[in-house]
């Protein structure tokens, strides 16, 4: 059960395709409600560095997301292609993006990009600019910084089925109770839940250029690029991202995204792998 949990615990949490909670009712006839589009909407873009003095420092990719967070992709290693990815808030002054705790981003409307990094260093580059999703509900809804305000989820260990709802998503508890309801039920679980630490979700974002990230209280940032998206039925994919070093960690991942209110949404995530499969549902509030 090792695999299991590595994958629960970077965000492709799951739940069987039956619930065990039958309490809630996630049936419906699709979104009900609609979420305005975040205030850095118009400010997002992502682009992928080709050539210059910033691709030999290893920055690799740059976005700007929708809910106002910067992603940077950087190569920590060219031996292995390690990638790291960090995150912090930015704000645009004077059309040069301000990244908290790491530099400035300025473009020339030519396809060359400055970075002048925190300490001073200052390096440029050729970019491509990448594609974002045709302004929609969808893409107006999901595209956010959100808080994970409760997850539903069920398990199916050693052919038991497990389910709870739990405040927040701190990854170690919820290992916690899976293994102490896998006991009860008289399932064989083994979980490390040393491998858990740190992995308390801080939030979630959704960007108009594709990407999902998870941010944690003490743990690396997950990324993963979304595809197959459905505009009309609010159904997507998604690929993680994890390098070479976390194997365990790579997934693909069924959502589907549904807005409750003005601000808040459900998202249910659905996998399968070669030891389990299943589906948790976040329920969340925006917070950018």
């Amino acid at each position: 059960m090792k695999k299991f949990f590595i994958y629960a615990a970077i965000a492709a949490l799951v739940i069987p395709f039956v619930s065990c909670n039958n309490k809630i009712d996630y049936g419906g006839n699709g979104p009900q409600a609609k979420i305005e589009k975040a205030k850095n909407a118009d400010n997002a873009k992502k682009i992928t560095i080709q050539q210059g003095t910033a691709k030999d420092k290893g920055i690799k990719e740059i976005e700007f997301t929708d809910g106002g967070l910067y992603i940077v992709t950087r190569e920590k290693t060219k031996a292995d292609d390690n990638t790291e990815v960090i995150t912090g808030t930015y704000t645009l002054e004077n059309l040069v993006y301000i990244l908290q705790n790491f530099g400035s981003v300025s473009f020339d409307g030519n396809g060359n990009v400055t970075i002048e990094l925190q300490g001073g260093e200052t390096v440029t580059a050729t970019y491509q600019e990448e594609d974002k999703l045709p302004e929609s509900d969808f893409s107006n809804s999901i595209a956010h910084t959100w808080r994970i305000d409760k997850v539903d989820i069920s398990v199916v260990a050693d052919g038991k089925n497990i389910g709870f709802v739990k405040d927040g998503c701190d990854l170690e508890l919820i290992g916690k109770d899976i293994v102490e309801q896998a006991k009860s039920l008289g399932a064989d679980v083994n979980v490390n839940l040393d491998q858990l630490k740190g992995y308390n979700v801080k939030s979630l974002s959704f960007t108009s250029s594709n990407t999902f990230i998870v941010e944690f209280t003490g743990a690396p940032v997950f990324k993963a690029n979304v595809s197959g998206i459905n505009l009309n039925s609010y159904k997507f994919t998604y690929k993680l991202e994890a390098g070479v070093d976390n194997e365990l960690l790579n997934a693909e991942a069924e959502c589907e995204f549904a807005p409750q209110t003005e601000k808040t949404a459900w998202l249910t995530v659905k996998v399968n792998a070669d030891d389990f499969s299943g589906r948790v549902i976040f329920m969340m509030t925006v917070i950018d």
